[in-house]
């Protein structure tokens, strides 16, 4: 495999604006013996971050092109970011992504690979999503999760031939799986990760407003479920402005419903409890099932899909 040429990271706010940043070669490098040691470095570091990826060498040749259900089923697919009519909902993502083309990383705003430039980056307007390799003519994209990923004052112990005193300020912990490859030449995307590409590209947010208008249209009749018309009715603590209600799964699942295409009866429903642990299963009574909870709400929006349903039947779904 080629060596990254490049690297940086992503930043998404909350107006769901891209912007990219190089963390290579700053431009005022001089030939000190300090300033080659650092560009050493960087250089190592950015062959670690390659190698530390699990996945790849994955073939994304096979990804078929994207359809709203590949999100629905978390499968794999390609988005052809030039092409004349991309999926409006992505219109955000081919804006930050192919700005600069090939130049994304080379003429992106430098900032250095210390606790200072990293924390004015990570802040509450604007979020580290994913690390972005240059290897080839591709772009490496890998999700970085900021619970788990970015360190953040954290002393501890370094266990080797005699344990040492391990002391991060502000980290960065490398991502072990690759999320998205973007080919410079033809702008294709191609998605690994659907749940990856949900994160780094705070995509719940942008389908928030169709969820919304979907969950109104159950609570006041207009849509109902199944082909018996069962109708829904939640509790009053159930709202997508609540964050339990409103985690990325969630918000595709409910966001994509589509009344024509969830024409099941209502013992498919009923027999696709039978493989839920009690307190997840819902309840149909007189026609009516009632939401009452975080657990029970995981399950309804997913069984909008005929292909969940399918799937909790044959015992091949987890819950989210």
């Amino acid at each position: 495999m080629a060596k990254v040429k490049n690297w940086g990271v992503a930043t998404i706010n909350k107006s769901n604006e891209i912007k990219i940043y190089s963390l290579s070669k700053p431009k005022d490098l001089d030939k000190s013996a300090d300033s080659l040691e650092l560009e050493d470095s960087l250089e190592g570091l950015m062959d670690d971050a390659l190698e530390t990826l699990e996945n790849k060498t994955v073939n994304i040749t096979r990804f078929g092109e994207y359809d709203e259900q590949n999100l629905i089923e978390e499968s794999s697919f390609y988005l052809d970011l030039d092409s004349q009519a991309p999926p409006e909902q992505f219109a955000y993502i081919k804006k930050g992504l192919r700005v600069r083309n090939e130049n994304l990383l080379s003429e992106a705003p430098q900032i250095g690979v210390d606790q200072e430039s990293l924390t004015r980056l990570d802040n509450k307007d604007e979020k580290i999503k994913f690390l972005i390799l240059e290897v080839g003519n591709q772009f490496f994209l890998a999700y970085i999760n900021p619970y788990s990923q970015i360190i953040k004052h954290k002393v501890g112990i370094s266990v080797g031939k005699y344990p040492t005193k391990l002391a991060i300020d502000y980290g960065i912990v490398f991502p072990n799986y690759l999320s998205a490859v973007l080919d410079i030449e033809t702008g294709r995307l191609s998605v690994i990760s659907v749940i990856d590409f949900e994160r780094m590209f705070a995509l719940k947010y942008v389908r928030l407003t169709r969820a919304q208008d979907v969950m109104d249209k159950f609570r006041n009749g207009t849509y109902s479920l199944g082909r018996d018309n069962i109708n829904i009715e939640f509790g009053e603590s159930v709202q997508l402005t609540d964050k339990k209600y409103n985690k990325s799964r969630q918000i595709t699942y409910l966001s994509a419903f589509n009344a024509d295409n969830a024409q099941y009866a209502t013992k498919s429903i009923e027999d696709a409890m039978q493989h839920l642990p009690q307190n997840q299963r819902l309840i149909i009574r007189d026609n009516k099932i009632k939401v009452d909870n975080e657990l029970q709400f995981k399950t309804f929006v997913a069984i909008l899909h005929d292909s969940i349903l399918h799937r909790i039947l044959s015992d091949s779904w987890e819950t989210i």
